[in-house]
């Protein structure tokens, strides 16, 4: 039924259509494989390499945690989840580093990393680093995305461990003892010390 008066009498309104992210698209690291050198006497807390992911999505499937999934065996690391919303106080401690840095520490995985991230994709130097004990770590870094339905994706870190002069010279054995003729000639080898 249509009812028509006269005269015509019209209304308008303004009608907001709200458009909801879905979560589509997966993080993109903004290099899919990244570079660094560090010193082997660097300080706990030392800058080495910032990764960035990204999402075209918005809100929380665009926010990103990062995690060292691999390469540093037998080490610690450290996570800042201090963005995350999804945090569980029972995995998780807050430990303090230098530099009134505070952190938050995954208790389930903390003897396997040398290197932490934390404010937004920097890795630190978390602990000592020795080159004469290994002089170069290929990390996998994982950031996935806030949503209730996250996306992830990886890239790839090499951190090349530069020497530096903290070794002393030791000799092969504790002291010499040789034996000469007197008549020995001055500018003759006499024996060779190695060190």
């Amino acid at each position: 039924m249509c009812l028509q008066g006269i005269p015509s009498l019209t209304s308008t309104g303004t009608l907001t259509i709200e458009i909801q992210d879905e979560n589509d698209n997966p993080p993109e690291f903004v290099l899919s494989q990244y570079t660094a050198t560090v010193p082997e006497n660097a300080n706990v807390g030392t800058e080495v390499v910032k990764v960035l992911a990204t999402s075209r999505d918005i809100g929380l499937n665009a926010e990103m945690a990062y995690t060292i999934t691999a390469g540093n065996n037998n080490m610690k690391f450290v996570i800042d989840k201090s963005e995350g919303r999804h945090v569980s106080s029972l995995l998780f401690r807050t430990v303090s580093f230098p530099l009134g840095i505070s952190v938050t520490v995954n208790m389930a995985c903390i003897n396997l990393i040398w290197f932490a991230i934390f404010l937004k994709g920097v890795i630190r130097v978390a602990n000592d680093l020795d080159r004469e004990v290994t002089s170069v770590y290929f990390l996998t870094v994982m950031a996935t995305d806030l949503s209730d339905s996250p996306l992830s994706s990886t890239t790839y870190i090499t951190i090349n461990i530069t020497d530096v002069n903290d070794n002393r010279p030791f000799f092969s054995q504790a002291s010499y003892r040789l034996t000469l003729l007197e008549d020995t000639p001055t500018s003759e080898v006499i024996y060779q010390v190695v060190c």
